[in-house]
Order: C-alpha cells, then structure tokens, then sequence
C-alpha cells in the first residue's frame, strides 16, 4: 500500500493534524506517530468527533519540524451510525496543515460493513 506524503516546509511550525468524519457519523479515533525506522509508536492523539469542535492536533509536540523527517503517523478509526441503517457508506478525512497550509492528505471511504478504516502518512521536510 503506497503511503501518502506530507511535505512539511523546514522553517515553518510544527504541522497539525485534523480528522474529518463525513456523514454525521460517530466516530473514535487515534494517531500513532513513529520513528525514522518505522517503530516504536507513540500515541500523540486520540477522541471522538461527538461535537461541532473540530479535531485538530499538534504534531511533535516538544520537537522541530527537522526531527519530523522520514516519521510517519498511523490512524485508525472505529466508526459508527447514529441510524444504523443498511447500505450506509463512511468517509474518512486526514489532513495535515503547516502555516494554515494543507501540506498532507490522507482518505478512506467505503461501507459501513467494511472493516476498520485506517491509514499512514509519512512526513518530508524540505
């Protein structure tokens, strides 16, 4: 599964990460983010979408863009119908910004019958 990128601007900030649930539906989630080889995750984020607020995280919290290089962030989302109705589709947004700048995008759409919705996005910093 190729992974998308996002490519984060050196001297900018730290970059953020937002979830967009489509369809009004519920939905939990969390955000892994791992080092340059791949391993060790460490939780950076986690919620459900149960408001009009919208869900917005800060990436490298404590770091620099520069030590962002080469790590990727692992999602994963439960998601849920407040209906419940059959034939219903979901629809999964990532998007990660710098600057007020969308730099990184991420999406899974699919039916509610599918399994899990999950996905990867790796950082590069020019």
């Amino acid at each position: 599964m190729p992974v998308s990128k996002a490519i984060l601007n050196a001297a900018g900030s730290l970059p953020k990460v937002e979830i967009i649930v489509g369809f009004a539906h519920f939905a939990k989630f969390e955000f892994f983010l791992f080092d340059q080889n791949g391993q060790n995750p460490q939780k950076f984020a986690e919620g459900v979408n149960s408001d009009t607020i919208p869900d917005i995280f800060e990436v490298g919290t404590g770091g620099s863009v520069a030590s962002l290089n080469n790590r990727t962030i692992f999602w994963q989302v439960a998601v849920a119908s407040p209906t419940g109705a059959p034939g219903e589709n979901f629809s999964i947004f990532i998007r990660v910004s710098q600057d007020e700048n969308i730099v990184g995008s991420d999406s899974k759409t699919g039916a509610m019958t599918d399994p899990l919705p999950f996905g990867f996005l790796r950082f590069v910093v020019q």
